[in-house]
């Protein structure tokens, strides 16, 4: 039987709505906004490379952990061209749709808190809007240390949620579990420290992601009133949900 929840985001991913919105480009993250970005697309595009910025080496091995349907990962490959780069997802259907679109990477169904990759595997794990899923972040943080070669980094784009907010069993009850313990930037700093990763940085970067994010839908819904992907968050008091929205690198 197939996992209510991983259908639930089949279906999200795969709307139109979502993929007009998108601009069939198939990302499926908030982006980072700033003053020349004009597209969602740019916006998700300009996400990765910040994140990749953070990495100074340009070949390797690279894993995308949830990896939608394979903008990241292709992302990754376009700017890092050498690079192997391999993107694992728990949606089949999704690894199919990426395996045919993106034949340039490698793709695979794993789960992010069970990787079956040898140690010491990856010059990078990257993702990017998928951890805060992840049952739990810890277990992530400490498979992919295991995974990373020494000196690899770890790049997250992650979200962190006010569990007292109305909206709250919305968002839990679309697979985020309830036990995940990192409540802002300094609990996450922490986390990774005491999984022996060095030199963590966890930026707060909240007013460049979510909220423009949500300004877009907002502004562009009403302006031309084409119809945006959550659409219930179109207000100020649900969208404050998302306490943070972090950039987050560290080395093995």
């Amino acid at each position: 039987m197939k996992d209510p929840n991983v259908e639930a985001y089949d279906s999200a991913i795969f709307s139109p709505v979502t993929r007009d919105w998108y601009g069939t480009s198939d990302f499926y993250n908030v982006g980072y906004w700033s003053s020349p970005t004009l597209t969602q697309a740019e916006a998700s595009t300009a996400l990765v490379n910040r994140l990749l910025d953070r990495h100074a080496q340009d070949q390797g091995t690279v894993l995308d952990v949830g990896c939608g349907l394979g903008a990241t990962t292709s992302a990754i490959k376009h700017r890092w061209p050498f690079a192997q780069v391999t993107g694992i997802n728990l949606s089949q259907a999704q690894i199919e749709y990426c395996r045919r679109n993106h034949r340039d990477c490698d793709f695979a169904v794993m789960n992010a808190t069970a990787l079956t990759f040898s140690e010491n595997s990856f010059d990078v794990i990257f993702s990017a809007e998928a951890a805060f899923h992840f049952n739990t972040r810890r277990d992530f943080f400490s498979q992919a240390h295991r995974a990373l070669k020494p000196g690899g980094s770890l790049l997250v784009a992650d979200i962190l949620l006010d569990r007292e907010h109305l909206l709250s069993k919305k968002m839990l009850a679309w697979d985020v579990p309830t036990n995940l313990d990192q409540a802002n930037p300094d609990d996450y700093k922490t986390c990774l420290e005491d999984f022996g990763y060095r030199n963590v940085l966890v930026e707060d970067a909240t007013e460049q992601t979510w909220r423009s994010w949500i300004r877009q839908l907002i502004e562009k819904t009403e302006s031309t009133g084409v119809p945006a992907p959550h659409r219930y968050l179109h207000d100020a008091k649900r969208s404050n949900v998302v306490t943070y929205y972090v950039l987050v690198s560290a080395h093995k």
